[in-house]
């Protein structure tokens, strides 16, 4: 195999794409299935070639037929256990499978995205499906029709689930819950939608305290907090706010403890590429520099939301996988 993909968000299959269409062989893995996080989203409106938005799972199909077209394969759902890398630049890395498969390949992509995190609440993984959700599709929003609704985070993933959940019944309130100010962390286009949208109420400077409800979630405790502060100090009194869904976007972790220590990672723990990799010092080789996508190990390359410098990696979401 000439090129072997980990992870079928949209940049492995963009890859795929590229890599099938110059006649080399190549496969996408995924533990899931094609998409990725974008594969989830509602409505993607800043993605190249699609100026009316189109849904994250539109795109995975579409990218899935055109990688067929060039003649790559995808294998999902499967996750990669290890990775044993090459010894010299004419031998293959090995990928093994949980089904106890190895896959040889010359050049391995590691696409493999980030982690959602979780809503550090008390009980609130009791409301998870049950009122708590990461992410936000027609299947979560049909679940909640008329009723009012609160999305948390800052970024273009929370900015655009606010925005469908207004737009697919007007007669809801949905709730913007930001810990910060609403706009570093968000496209401007989408915050000046938020703002003229009626039936958006946002709230700045407060998070989720506590999270009340019997068989479902049916209401939150918001606390305030100083939105231009990076203390934790309570500016307000806690106040309820009546709820019978939380759609969660607040972060991500890179989707790499699996990878091999030797892979050259940022204080965050996404990996470093490129001219990254020469400043730690971990690139190997002294014929050649590694090439701009390139990780500590040869051969072995990275790209999107894995990649240190990319959008996530700095606790903001990314400009394809935040648009869900």
């Amino acid at each position: 195999m000439d090129l072997a993909v980990v992870g079928a968000g949209p940049a492995g299959m963009t890859a795929a794409v590229y890599a099938a269409s110059e006649g080399l062989s190549a496969i996408v893995l995924d533990r899931l299935g094609p998409g990725g996080q974008a594969g989830g989203s509602s409505k993607i409106e800043n993605f190249i070639g699609f100026p009316n938005g189109l849904s994250g799972a539109e795109l995975a199909m579409r990218s899935v037929l055109q990688m067929l077209k060039f003649g790559a394969s995808i294998a999902a759902p499967v996750e990669v256990a290890k990775i044993e890398p090459r010894t010299s630049a004419d031998d293959f890395h090995t990928l093994h499978l949980d089904c106890g498969v190895a896959l040889r390949a010359r050049t391995v992509l590691l696409a493999a995205g980030v982690k959602w995190r979780r809503l550090d609440v008390p009980g609130a993984e009791r409301f998870e499906s049950q009122g708590i959700h990461y992410a936000c599709t027609s299947v979560e929003a049909i679940l909640y029709d008329a009723s009012d609704v609160a999305v948390v985070g800052g970024g273009n993933s929370a900015g655009q689930a606010a925005m469908y959940l207004a737009q697919c019944c007007a007669s809801r309130t949905v709730h913007l819950l930001v810990r910060r100010r609403l706009g570093p962390g968000m496209s401007e286009y989408l915050v000046g939608r938020i703002r003229a949208t009626k039936n958006i109420r946002v709230h700045e400077g407060v998070q989720i305290a506590a999270v009340h409800g019997e068989r479902r979630l049916e209401s939150v405790t918001l606390q305030g907090f100083n939105p231009d502060g990076d203390d934790a100090k309570e500016t307000s009194a806690a106040q309820q706010l009546p709820l019978t869904a939380i759609f969660v976007f607040i972060g991500a972790e890179p989707g790499c403890g699996w990878l091999p220590h030797n892979i050259a990672r940022d204080s965050l723990g996404y990996i470093q590429t490129g001219a990254d990799v020469l400043k730690s010092g971990a690139w190997p080789l002294k014929d050649r520099e590694p090439c701009p996508l390139e990780t500590s190990i040869p051969g072995i390359l990275a790209a999107g939301d894995i990649r240190s410098g990319s959008p996530n990696a700095s606790g903001s979401p990314s400009a394809t996988a935040r648009s869900r």
